[in-house]
């Protein structure tokens, strides 16, 4: 009795009789190990199939990047590698860019307009940090 068809005998056995219903579950119970000790499993315990992510390569990569990384980036491309501000409208450098750019959304976009103003603004920062940790050393 396996399967989902004797579902009604099965519990027409267990109400009404079982005993008969004990010594079938005990032969199903065999039965089913059996099969299973007869089946080479894959994939392991689980039982599940094995998935093709090993087989499969993806065109995609996966980076952990987000608006502030770009920003300091591109803030540090200038600043301290000494690129131009014209760098940041290279068509190479915007076929980087622009899929990342994208990615974040939310209206976001690098050119040299938002890098120069950017650039006191870190430059403030960086100042009030020297500082402070200048005042903690005296």
């Amino acid at each position: 009795m396996i399967g989902n068809h004797a579902a009604n005998l099965e519990r027409h056995l267990k109400r009404h009789h079982s005993n008969e219903f004990k010594t079938i579950q005990q032969k199903k119970k065999i039965k089913l190990n059996i099969r299973d000790e007869a089946t080479p499993s894959t994939s392991g315990s689980s039982g599940s199939q094995e998935t093709l992510d090993k087989y499969v390569k993806s065109e995609f990569l996966k980076v952990k990047l987000n608006k502030e990384i770009v920003l300091k980036a591109c803030i540090k491309l200038i600043t301290v590698n000494g690129c131009s501000f014209e760098m940041l409208e290279y068509s190479g450098f915007k076929k980087i860019l622009n899929p990342i750019v994208n990615a974040i959304g939310n209206h976001f976009s690098v050119n040299s307009e938002n890098i120069k103003l950017l650039i006191p603004e870190t430059a403030v920062k960086i100042v009030s940090e020297i500082s402070t940790s200048t005042r903690k050393k005296k």
